[in-house]
């Protein structure tokens, strides 16, 4: 990889060069190194291999030199198998670099001969690493679907500075509509589709990881630019700081966001490669053991497995390297990248297959924390059961529990699989904020088969931006609300409701379901449902002993407290007042605002009115706050107190739960805690330290003794 990517950066600084040589320019090398170096301290492989890319096809178009746009086509190809969005930005690079020359030069057999040289290239990659064409098509197809649903799948919803981001447009719009030659048309043809799909990437996810990805393209693109028109340079380099500058403005904004800093002088990397390879590879090692330790199985489960085939789910595959196991990667590596439903049959195709493990280990109790806390989590507030829901049928139908021990499960494959029906139940139309009434089943599985139709304003918001986040409220029998984020083109195969998989062998009951989105307004009101059961033939507890299932096992709830605000005090909770009532309400005639104070009515307990033990305490309230900017200043606060002052803190900001600011929004918390000492007061409450406008309503405490 070092070895690459010093050639890719040997590469960049003879590019450079060679875009001067129409010129008399004698600075053309130290421009060239110059702008290597900067690229090459801000970008990494894959802005590496796009920025050659660029410059060849514009190093082509000054010289007509063939070899320019033949190495270019080749590394198109090698960005084919780095990384999805590498190969997608390199091939819209290539798709307008023909479109343009076929335009202007009206010779199909030009256009036929690159296109085929392209595909000629990435075939030869393919032949090199597995020697046959065999899955060549599925695997563009697999990536093209990647791509399909990333958004609603995979999206953070931040409050972008819009005027900011219209700005930085202007600028991008100006830098090319302000340089009207053939050169700039050249240009801006060329990098306009390519930087639509950076922006798509970036912005899709828009943490500060993918904007910085798009941040370092445009910045690349630009300046490019600067140095390819070679007129205009005052002009053109002010716009391009401007629009890199704006944008920079509202990354403040993204998720995960932290200032990033690049080392001016990084030659230590190479020096230590290039002399102390062998320390270098022993350290790096060391430290990939140390890191993967906690992954090494018990005894037990390592000795039945042997030398047999294993794959890892959901998706920590260092566990293979930890245990040195014979892998058997699936199609799609890790559940929650399986976004389509022609993804998740790829995996579920190849479980029942002659290519299916022969034992799968599944780890419990992934690193990721959901909103409920739900042991059976995934990626992004998702449950892990819906991830794939073809995929997790054949996983029950062909693979039976053979061993448990701490965060392991093994299961090993049936000698024949299971067989199972489905039956229709019914179907029905809903809208969105609408609870509905889960319907009796007499089978082992019921699921909720959900399709969202897309209207114009959708489909247009979701091509050119990202489309829109959706959830699944569910009720259970004791009134709280849990919440998962769905994915829409998956959700059609069918979503896991009864039984409700909670905790390792828990299971809880589920009575109602609701369907939320962001910007409700703006999508189709109808939603439709149907509902299906679904029963293994030979045994009418395979999903329970598949899961090791104990239904009796459940939590025992101690205490249940509620308080709607349409009386001013209620046992358990400080009085408000009439300052902090307000009439907008969730259910009922009023509701607690915080637009006067930075506290709610505050719930306090005394903990010594229950047994000693294990408790799980909850709260769940209806929130909404129309005109909050989700800067994490509002959040839902769990406190015990005890005679030596504070022993648990633990709050929880409402922003991932606030889907939609317009509408009311469910907001839960669930903490475990071990109640061992007398003298101590729960107290919870909702904070809004800046005062912001926010509205609360049917605000409920429970506390459970944990079984």
């Amino acid at each position: 990889a070092t070895l690459v990517t010093s050639l890719l950066k040997g590469l960049l600084v003879f590019n450079i060069a060679f875009l001067f040589n129409d010129s008399k320019n004698q600075a053309k090398w130290l421009v060239a190194f110059a702008f290597a170096y900067l690229v090459s301290q801000i970008a990494h492989f894959n802005h590496l291999i796009l920025a050659n890319i660029i410059l060849l096809f514009c190093n082509y178009y000054q010289s007509k030199f063939k070899p320019y746009k033949f190495l270019a086509l080749f590394i198109v190809a090698f960005a084919f198998f780095v990384k999805a969005y590498v190969a997608i930005v390199a091939g819209t690079l290539f798709f307008s670099f023909v479109a343009y020359l076929f335009v202007q030069q009206k010779n199909v057999k030009n256009a036929l001969i690159d296109g085929l040289s392209l595909l000629g290239f990435i075939l030869m990659f393919w032949l090199l690493m597995f020697g046959t064409l065999r899955g060549f098509l599925n695997f563009i197809w697999g990536m093209v679907h990647l791509a399909q649903d990333n958004s609603s799948a995979a999206a953070y919803y931040p409050q972008n500075n819009w005027f900011v981001l219209v700005l930085f447009f202007i600028c991008i719009v100006a830098l090319f509509m302000l340089n009207r030659s053939k050169k700039s048309s050249f240009y801006a043809i060329l990098i306009s589709l390519s930087l639509f799909a950076s922006w798509k990437h970036g912005m899709a996810r828009e943490d500060i990881y993918h904007t910085k990805g798009f941040l370092i393209y445009l910045l690349i693109s630009s300046f490019i630019f600067v140095l390819f028109h070679r007129k205009k340079y005052v002009t053109n380099l002010i716009l391009a700081v401007a629009a890199l500058f704006l944008f920079t403005i509202n990354q403040h904004n993204v998720a995960n966001y932290f200032p990033y800093k690049h080392e001016l002088f990084s030659v230590n990397n190479f020096v230590d490669f290039a002399i102390n390879f062998k320390e270098l590879k022993k350290k790096s090692l060391t430290d990939s053991d140390r890191n993967i330790a906690i992954n090494h199985l018990p005894k037990s489960i390592r000795e039945k497995i042997g030398d047999e085939r294993v794959d890892i789910y959901p998706w920590d595959y260092s566990i293979a390297g930890a245990n040195q196991l014979n892998w058997q990667p699936r199609v799609v590596i890790q559940s929650y990248a399986a976004y389509t439903s022609w993804l998740d049959k790829q995996n579920a195709k190849h479980f029942s297959s002659e290519l299916a493990p022969d034992f799968l280990i599944w780890e419990n109790k992934k690193t990721t924390t959901d909103v409920n806390s739900c042991d059976f989590n995934s990626l992004d507030n998702r449950y892990l059961l819906n991830d794939e829901p073809q995929t997790i049928l054949q996983l029950i139908s062909n693979y039976k529990h053979a061993y448990s021990k701490g965060k392991f499960r093994l299961f090993e494959h049936r000698e024949k699989p299971l067989t199972f029906k489905t039956n229709s139940i019914n179907t029905l139309e809903t809208n969105w904020g609408e609870w509905i009434q889960c319907p009796g089943f007499k089978l082992e599985l019921l699921r909720a088969k959900v399709s969202f139709s897309k209207n114009l304003p959708q489909r247009l918001k979701s091509f050119f931006y990202k489309d829109e986040q959706f959830w699944i409220y569910l009720k259970l029998k004791d009134g709280s609300t849990h919440k998962f984020r769905i994915v829409p083109k998956n959700a059609v195969d069918g979503l896991w409701i009864n039984p409700y998989i909670f905790e390792n062998k828990k299971v809880l009951e589920i009575q109602g379901i609701m369907f939320k989105a962001s910007n409700q307004k703006m999508l189709s009101q109808k939603i439709s449902i149907e509902w299906e059961e679904l029963e293994f033939n030979e045994s009418p507890h395979t999903i329970g002993n598949f899961f090791q299932l104990n239904r009796s096992a459940s939590d025992s709830l101690l205490f249940l407290s509620t308080h709607n605000f349409e009386q001013p005090l209620v046992k358990h909770w400080s009085e408000t007042n009439e300052k902090s009532i307000s009439t907008n309400s969730f259910g009922g005639d009023k509701a607690n605002t915080l637009s006067n104070t930075p506290y709610s009515s505050t719930f306090r307990f005394p903990l010594d009115s229950i047994p000693f033990g294990e408790l799980r305490i909850t709260a769940d309230a209806w929130i909404k706050a129309p005109n909050y900017k989700q800067t994490k200043n509002i959040s839902l606060v769990l406190t015990v107190e005890g005679e030596k002052g504070r022993i648990l803190y633990k709050r929880i900001t409402i922003d991932q739960q606030l889907i939609d600011r317009r509408q009311w929004n469910n907001v839960f918390k669930s903490v475990n805690f071990t109640h061992n000492t007398s003298n101590c007061e729960l107290g919870i409450y909702v904070w809004s330290p800046e005062g912001e406008e926010v509205y609360i309503d049917d605000f409920s405490i429970r506390i459970y003794a944990k079984n």
